[in-house]
């Protein structure tokens, strides 16, 4: 019932990312028989500060607009992944749940001044771990965190999972302040209330 609630701040966050620049429509992956599934589940704040549990949406999302680059991946979106970060479902299960061959999962804290990311990815029909890898950024570089965390992911995924060569065509936020604001706006829940908050972020970003 709440998926009227939710039309106007996906509208605003998809002209807004368009705006900006830094996200784009996944490119064709047209001939291929068969492609690798892949899903991302909410990140876990491990850290006391409260303060970042917005990135427990907020980077995952991100995560799924890098993936989206790897042309011979097929990439579940963000969206239906987000019920997941208000339960402790086995990351198994979520995967059967999502028909995904692979599923990336990940955690982060702030440890003194950096905000630290650990990325992991689970074969989900042998339940098992097969990448593993963590970033780390000043705490208040957003932009920074996002650009270790989209090298990492192109970069490992790929040997790891027999994939071909990601594109690192896509274009990158540059104002710390609008991309802040962007992804608070994305983590938004779809309710009234929050909605309009969203949509008033996301026009100060513009």
């Amino acid at each position: 019932r709440h998926w009227k609630l939710a039309l106007p701040i996906v509208a605003v966050v998809a002209a807004v990312a368009a705006f900006l620049g830094w996200r784009a429509l996944r490119p064709t992956t047209a001939g291929k028989a068969q492609q690798t599934t892949i899903a991302v589940l909410p990140f876990r704040n491990l850290g006391a500060d409260t303060s970042l549990d917005f990135l427990g949406l907020a980077l995952p999302d991100e995560a799924v607009t890098t993936l989206s680059y790897i042309p011979s991946l097929a990439v579940r979106p963000f969206e239906n992944s987000r019920k997941y970060a208000s339960t402790n479902v086995e990351p198994q299960v979520a995967g059967r749940e999502l028909r995904v061959t692979d599923l990336v999962t990940g955690h982060y804290a702030r440890e003194g001044g950096q905000l630290r990311v650990t990325l992991e990815v689970i074969d989900v029909e042998n339940n098992r771990v097969v990448w593993r890898d963590s970033v780390s950024a000043a705490s208040d570089n957003m932009i920074a965190l996002r650009e270790q965390m989209a090298a990492r992911l192109r970069q490992g995924l790929g040997p790891v999972l027999g994939l071909a060569r990601s594109g690192e065509g896509e274009s990158k936020p540059k104002n710390p302040e609008a991309y802040e604001l962007y992804l608070h706006a994305v983590a938004a829940s779809h309710d009234i209330a929050p909605n309009k908050e969203a949509i008033a972020s996301l026009e100060k970003v513009v």
